[in-house]
């Protein structure tokens, strides 16, 4: 652990590179910095950079939210080291990646270098072990805030939105079904279905495993399992497999070989939603209709 202090506060940053100050206390310095590997807090309280007198800027290097004034902690992360590439891994999505290096996910996938990203995959919802992100540099965002007086700061892009249709046999929505559910083996949020047979809340882009049981005669819904930021784009096999899968015309493992059972998959799911006869899981016109009957 190392500390620093100038101006009459002191300032500690702990293993986990996370940097404490004025804990508790008035920020009332003239010039402070505290010195991180990769930025510094700085303060100015003498009405430099268009300040109002009485007001505080906090800078930091990575932060999309800055905290001002009277608050009893200020906080800033580091890297450890610099990243240019990551390579998607399994169960990862912008959204994940996003999380793990502290941006917001568009602000990643739109970012120019990925433009090939973009060429390749149809949204950054859905993504492909082995796929290539570029991560472009964390910058500095000052916010102005007046002392004694309360901020809230929001993080964009978290949490993660979480939505479910809930169906009848009849197609008819189920309103008013309470459910539980269980977020990676911890209880997480409860409640009832809306006038449209709709679930939502908010999730960790981090979260793994969801669990939901509803308490309704539709005995598919009565529990669900999903694995969250785990479905590949629709060219690909897995892709396939995955939707079918939930829509009960597949039962096998996810892989990307074509089995006999995926091809008969295939065609089962071509006889039901009457397309033309021979199409494979590569024909746009299945996909389409795929997608559709899926909902993405």
């Amino acid at each position: 652990m190392r500390r620093g202090c100038g101006g009459g506060v002191a300032g500690v940053v702990d293993s986990f590179g996370i940097a404490w100050v004025g804990a508790g206390k008035w920020f009332a310095w003239s010039t402070n910095r505290i010195g991180l590997d990769r930025g510094v807090i700085r303060s100015d309280n003498r009405g430099r950079s268009g300040l109002r007198p009485g007001s505080r800027r906090i800078g930091a290097v990575g932060l999309d939210v800055l905290a001002c004034g009277r608050v009893p902690v200020v906080r800033t992360y580091r890297r450890e080291f610099t990243v240019t590439r990551h390579e998607v891994g399994a169960n990862e999505c912008i959204e994940v990646i996003g999380a793990k290096y502290g941006f917001y996910p568009l602000t990643i996938w739109n970012d120019d270098a990925n433009a090939p990203l973009r060429e390749k995959r149809e949204t950054h919802e859905m993504l492909v072990p082995g796929d290539i992100v570029e991560i472009p540099e964390l910058t500095l965002r000052d916010e102005d805030s007046a002392t004694e007086s309360k901020h809230t700061f929001r993080r964009k892009g978290v949490p993660s939105k979480f939505k479910l249709r809930i169906l009848d046999d009849q197609d008819r929505p189920v309103a008013g079904a309470p459910y539980t559910t269980v977020i990676d083996n911890m209880h997480g949020p409860a409640g009832t279905t809306d006038a449209e047979g709709f679930i939502e809340f908010g999730v960790s882009p981090m979260a793994g495993l969801l669990v939901i049981k509803v308490e309704t005669d539709v005995e598919w819904a009565r529990e669900m399992t999903f694995q969250l930021s785990n479905l590949q784009p629709i060219d690909t096999v897995i892709g396939v497999k995955a939707r079918l899968s939930s829509l009960g015309y597949f039962a096998e493992g996810l892989d990307a070989k074509v089995t006999a059972d995926f091809v008969d998959a295939v065609a089962a799911f071509a006889r039901d939603y009457e397309l033309a006869a021979g199409v494979t899981h590569e024909s746009e016109a299945f996909r389409a209709a795929l997608k559709d009957a899926y909902g993405a």
